[in-house]
């Protein structure tokens, strides 16, 4: 039993070294975050293939902060930083007026329990937290994904940062981790930036010129209804 143990153990080691992952922005066509016409096209998307004996097995980690129950997209920088202006969701004042959406799927199909997941999020300078967003009890997509759309003012996400005042100004972390046997395999990662919106329409493409601070700015004009399953 010991030599077993051993030899799976080694193997998965084998398989995560060897594991590669691609991060993009844009759309994830497999989201609905959830719910129902809720924005995907401006999503943080990483994609993590671990070489199988067969077939390589593709896991796919999505993050996108959406406004909550109001049309239209949060700006953002192409890169998977939102902005958002303070202030609570209409009829919740101890709730955000933006929600983080996760998305988690794996392929082939019935390979999504071979793995364990965490989502970590909290306040930059502040505290944080992570749990296995896989025991949310109403999440979609089973038994080949899972996702769903969240609100740090939902009571099992503040409490474990002691507390969550959506008309604070903050910058709020989220990261999305895969694991196999407990070894981390990729991430996926996102930002909220509570306060100052930029200037320049829906979405702001901040482009990496740091030597000349160039700021491009870039309009999108897909706007959706965003109506969550919540």
């Amino acid at each position: 039993m010991k030599t077993s143990l051993t030899i799976a153990c080694l193997l998965a080691s084998g398989l995560v070294a060897m594991a590669t992952s691609t991060t993009t922005f844009g759309t994830l066509s497999a989201a609905t975050w959830g719910g129902s016409g809720i924005d995907n096209n401006n999503a943080q998307i990483t994609t993590i293939t671990v070489p199988a004996t067969a077939a390589a097995s593709v896991i796919t980690l999505g993050l996108e902060a959406n406004p909550r129950l109001q049309p239209g997209i949060l700006a953002n920088n192409g890169a998977g930083t939102y902005f958002v202006a303070p202030g609570a969701a209409a009829g919740h004042p101890t709730w955000a007026s933006w929600n983080m959406g996760f998305y988690i799927g794996a392929s082939p199909d019935n390979t999504l329990g071979q793995y364990t997941f965490t989502l970590t999020y909290g306040l930059e300078g502040g505290s944080s937290a992570t749990f296995d967003p896989m025991l949310i009890g109403d999440n979609t997509g089973a038994p080949n994904s899972a996702q769903n759309s969240e609100n740090l003012g939902f009571s099992f996400l503040s409490v474990p940062i002691g507390g969550f005042d959506p008309n604070a100004s903050g910058t709020y972390d989220f990261t999305l981790s895969a694991y196999l046997n407990g070894n981390l395999l990729g991430s996926d990662s996102a930002k909220v930036v509570v306060g100052s919106v930029p200037d320049g329409g829906s979405t702001v493409a901040m482009l990496g010129f740091a030597a000349c601070g160039l700021l491009v700015f870039k309009r999108v004009s897909n706007r959706r209804m965003a109506t969550l399953a919540k």
